[in-house]
């Protein structure tokens, strides 16, 4: 019998969610219709979607909103799960069980601090392997091009060396540019020049 409650309820939440996207797509396209027919009446410089519009919308659909809601958490707190599709996410399954718990043990914070130590190192090796695989096709690259011409290892080396002088001309032209900049009095006119667009074009201040 549980069961049965369970599913009916799960069924009218998904019901009530689905009306309600589909009232708000409906409402958003009318509303839309409605003021380009406004605009052709003769007023061209009237906004399609205004404040008072929109909130008029979502008075119209509080009453379908707060029974869809009511029916999430009414299954949030009635603990409503899928029978035919129970929960293999090892993460899933961790917030549910660690949801019951009121006082995490010493051991449970030690596992959390192990963790986000994991993660922190996953992304980093990640992001270190992916910097030394775009290396690696960069040389692989080289490589072949080299092999093309019939002359490997002369024409890599000296492609290589080729990138690494305009690497370091183009960084020494614009730590130049930057100070001859800076000492100038340009690196204010930039400024000021972003503050006044903020405050003045976008409409900030």
């Amino acid at each position: 019998m549980t069961m049965k409650k369970g599913t009916l309820l799960m069924l009218v939440q998904s019901v009530l969610c689905v009306l309600y996207v589909m009232f708000l797509s409906v409402s958003v396209v009318r509303l839309f219709q409605e003021g380009c027919a406004y605009r052709l009446d003769g007023h061209p410089s009237e906004w399609i979607y205004t404040r008072e519009k929109a909130g008029k919308l979502l008075l119209t659909s509080l009453p379908l909103f707060l029974l869809s809601a009511g029916t999430t958490v009414a299954s949030v707190m009635l603990g409503v799960q899928s029978q035919n599709k129970p929960a293999k996410d090892a993460e899933l399954i961790r917030d549910l069980t660690v949801s019951r718990v009121k006082t995490p043990s010493s051991e449970m914070q030690a596992e959390r601090a192990k963790r986000k130590k994991l993660h922190f190192g996953g992304w980093c090796g990640f992001a270190v392997c992916l910097m030394l695989r775009d290396r690696s096709l960069e040389r692989e690259t080289a490589l072949a091009k080299s092999c093309e011409k019939g002359n490997p290892a002369t024409n890599a080396a000296a492609s290589s060396k080729s990138v690494l002088i305009a690497r370091a001309v183009v960084l020494a032209a614009a730590i130049v540019f930057i100070l001859l900049g800076i000492f100038n009095g340009s690196m204010k006119d930039v400024l000021y020049k972003a503050i006044n667009i903020c405050t003045e074009c976008i409409g900030l201040g």
